[in-house]
This record gives structure tokens, C-alpha cells and sequence, in this order.
């Protein structure tokens, strides 16, 4: 006797609830799929199902049975599924989730390299800085900025990027530069309202000390080139990340204010769900991140 496939008859045989459903699904005669299970008590010396001419149903010794039969196929199952994906080419739909300035500038570029390295991979590349919930919405990776709420997601750091504080030439002119992080107070600031110092701008000085500066951001935006090109324009100054103004800084469109004042440092991680079995095309993409990162990160050279 086929122990294993006695053990799926029998499992399937309880799931559907009669013996023709279960054989109709396995492909099976109903007289092949009843000489297995017939085989496998015979084999157990117990009965498992009660036959009568109306319905199938199991035995106090077949309830037990089923449960150890239904674990063990479910492990073979998992077992056989992890195998395979050590060996197996990525392919399929990829949802990913990622804040709209990072994803267009950094995330977006380097998606040739994997595609052209997986042609059978599709990605969906969702931009948006609203913090999104990848169970409920479907999505099976996201990129995350800054600190981390305690959940049940695994997160593998991409890299490391610090908040800067900036002001345009043209701003500084008019409103004159803030000779101490307190007279930021004094200025106009840009806020962006999904980080978590909206309204209170923390920096460590030089000898450790920490101030926290109170602001009154004059304009609010969910986006963060969006604070940069006002910045540029003159309007205000912004504290952003490094990924979005190293380019300004580098031209001159912006000047950094207060170097030695540490205002951030955050994390640039990707965020998956927690699971036994990971889809080699959520690995595949992941290890394709870590390693592109790596190599390179641009706004390092400011």
C-alpha cells in the first residue's frame, strides 16, 4: 500500500465528505479511493469512518487520525514548496508599497537591473507616504523610512540616511540665517505631517545636550519633493531626508543649516510579513534591494 497517498485519499475523503467527491478530485476511481482507505484501516486495525448507505462520518479513532494525517501532508506540502524555491526562477505579480520621493528617486531606477535579471517578475510599485497596512491592502513588500512601530512585520535595513536642515540663499538673504537652532522658532518652517516631529523640531548638539525646538510650519505638505522645490523657491526651511536634498545641496539651490546638529538619524528598511514559507519572488527582490544599496547610495557623498 501507498501510505502517503492512502493518508491524502483519506484527508481529502474527510474534506469533501463522501468518497465520489474525493475521488473526482484526485482523479481517482470511487472504488480506488475505497480499497485505500479500506487498506489503510485494515493496516491500523481500527476503522476510521462510519459508512452508511445517507453519509460518511469518522470514528472517535478517525477524528484523531484526521488530524495527524491532515498536519503531515500539510508539512510535506510546505517542505516540498520550500525545495522548490531554492531552486526555482522568481516569477509572478510582486506588489510593493514604497513613500512617493524615495520610490521615484531611488526605487524606480533600479528596478531594470531585477527585471532584467527576472523577466518573469511584474512589478506593482504603489508611491504613496500614507502608511499602508500590507495584509489588508495586498501587498507583499513595503519600504519604510525612520523608526519602526512594534508589529509583526520583518524588516531587513536597505540603508541609513539622516535629516538635514536647509534653507535656500534667497531665504537666508531676506529673513537673515538663525545663528541658534532655538531662533528656528523665529522663521518659517515647512512641515511634513506624517513624521513624528511635526510640530517640534529635536536636535543633539555637539556636547550631547538635546534641544527640541518648537515651530510653527507656515506650509504643510505629504510630500517631500514637494517641501523641497518650495525650500528651493525661497519659501521657508525644511528638515529632510538626505535622499531628497543631496542634489540640492550639491548645486547650491540649498545651504545646510547647523552641520553639528544632529537632528536624525533613520533606517530605510523593507518590511514583509512574517511567515514559515517565504515566496522566492519576495526573496529574490529583497536580496536584489540589500545588495543594490550596497553599492550604491548617493546622497552618502554630501
Amino acid at each position: 500500500m501507498d501510505k502517503l497517498r492512502a493518508l491524502s485519499v483519506f484527508a481529502t475523503v474527510v474534506e469533501r465528505g463522501s468518497f465520489t467527491a474525493a475521488a473526482d478530485y484526485l482523479g481517482l476511481s470511487r472504488t480506488a479511493a475505497s480499497r485505500l482507505i479500506m487498506d489503510l484501516e485494515a493496516e491500523l486495525g481500527a476503522t476510521l469512518l462510519n459508512r452508511t448507505t445517507r453519509r460518511l462520518s469518522l470514528t472517535q479513532v478517525g477524528e484523531a487520525y484526521a488530524d495527524h494525517a491532515r498536519r503531515i501532508l500539510d508539512q510535506i506540502e510546505h517542505a516540498d514548496r520550500e525545495a522548490s524555491a531554492q531552486t526555482s526562477q522568481p516569477r509572478g505579480r510582486l506588489r510593493v508599497t514604497a513613500p512617493m520621493s524615495f520610490g521615484v528617486r531611488h526605487l524606480a531606477p533600479r528596478l531594470k537591473d531585477y527585471m532584467a535579471d527576472f523577466p518573469e517578475m511584474q512589478i506593482d510599485l504603489v508611491l504613496n507616504d500614507r502608511m499602508v497596512d500590507l495584509t489588508d491592502e495586498g501587498f507583499d513588500l513595503a519600504i519604510r523610512i525612520g523608526r519602526l512601530s512594534d508589529s509583526a512585520l520583518i524588516a531587513k535595513k536597505l540603508a541609513a540616511c539622516r535629516m538635514i536642515l536647509c534653507a535656500a540663499p534667497v531665504y537666508l538673504e531676506l529673513r537673515g540665517t538663525p545663528k541658534t537652532v532655538s531662533e528656528l522658532t523665529n522663521h518659517v518652517t515647512l512641515g511634513y505631517p506624517y513624521w513624528s516631529g511635526r510640530d517640534a523640531w529635536t536636535f543633539e548638539a555637539p556636547d550631547g545636550t538635546t534641544n527640541r525646538v518648537p515651530v510653527r510650519n507656515q506650509l504643510w505638505s505629504n510630500n517631500g519633493d514637494a517641501l523641497l522645490n518650495a525650500a528651493i523657491s525661497g519659501l521657508g526651511i525644511i528638515l529632510q531626508p538626505d535622499f531628497i536634498v543631496y542634489e540640492a545641496l550639491k548645486r547650491g539651490d540649498l545651504v545646510e543649516l547647523f552641520r553639528d546638529h544632529h537632528a536624525a538619524l533613520v533606517d530605510i528598511h523593507a518590511l514583509y510579513a512574517s511567515r514559515s514559507f517565504m515566496p522566492v519572488r519576495i526573496r529574490s527582490f529583497i536580496d536584489f534591494l540589500a545588495d543594490s544599496f550596497t553599492k550604491d547610495i548617493p546622497w552618502e557623498t554630501i
